[in-house]
């Protein structure tokens, strides 16, 4: 189971750049994390607008639609009121607050530590653990390029350098400045408490958008990125331990024991 240099490339608004165009006070001043989570709050609230057709449920409809266009046109006008940027950050992983969100998972693997170091650092196979939820490529400059495609076909795009490596023990990680997720990780490889294989923990530790308020969003949804957490250390489980990964299709409801920390 967990940038100046990101960038975010390719993006899927044409409507977006069109809107640019059309106007230069349309400008791009919301960052992309906190695009993501408008269009998913926007979008909830949208849903439970036209399921709820009360006065309250219409009234969080508008309120939804208005987050929603703030996600997919990465324009705020309070922000640019106020002249704030959100989408110019500067912040490395290092930087980020004390309290933001953390996610912790932990399994144990049947293999040795400086095994299990090996293969997480081998990109061709960490490339099949993490699949199904990103894509990176390795760069010239030590750096990793991250690629992940988010609700309503937003891109989040980032590079993280590593920080601390100690072979077969541990490995840390950390954006860049300028990353447009702005998050730090580690994971660790200790020999099992019963002698017995590798006790495996994975920490990350990201900065939401919208300060206190976006960390209490992140923390009332925390069973989505726990979720993926978990997914990623079963599936490292399984590919070291047999070879292959395991598709839940006929069990969607199927957990593993990393499921609990």
């Amino acid at each position: 189971m967990s940038s100046q240099e990101a960038t975010f490339e390719r993006q899927s608004f044409p409507a977006t750049r069109r809107s640019e165009r059309a106007s230069s006070g349309s400008k791009i001043n919301v960052a992309l994390t906190e695009r993501l989570m408008s269009s998913t709050v926007g979008a909830l609230l949208i849903a439970l607008g036209i399921r709820n057709r009360s006065g309250v449920g219409l009234a969080g409809a508008a309120i939804g639609a208005a987050l929603a266009y703030r996600g997919m046109s990465g324009h705020c006008h309070a922000y640019g009121a106020l002249g704030i940027d959100t989408a110019r950050a500067g912040k490395a992983g290092a930087q980020i607050r004390p309290d933001a969100p953390e996610i912790r998972r932990a399994i144990t693997i049947g293999k040795s530590p400086e095994a299990l170091y090996e293969f997480w650092r081998d990109p061709a196979k960490f490339a099949q653990i993490v699949a199904p939820f990103a894509e990176f490529t390795p760069q010239d400059n030590g750096r990793m390029h991250w690629r992940l495609r988010g609700p309503l076909n937003h891109v989040a795009e980032w590079d993280t350098h590593a920080t601390e490596e100690e072979p077969g023990r541990k490995l840390a990680w950390e954006s860049v400045p300028g990353s447009t997720v702005v998050n730090r990780g580690e994971i660790t490889f200790r020999p099992a408490p019963n002698g017995i294989g590798t006790e495996v923990r994975l920490f990350m530790k990201m900065e939401p958008p919208l300060g206190p308020v976006g960390s209490g969003l992140v923390k009332l949804l925390d069973s989505v990125p726990r979720g993926i957490a978990g997914k990623v250390l079963r599936r490292f489980k399984s590919l070291v331990e047999t070879g292959e990964i395991p598709t839940l299709e006929h069990n969607p409801s199927g957990r593993g024991s990393s499921d609990r920390f």
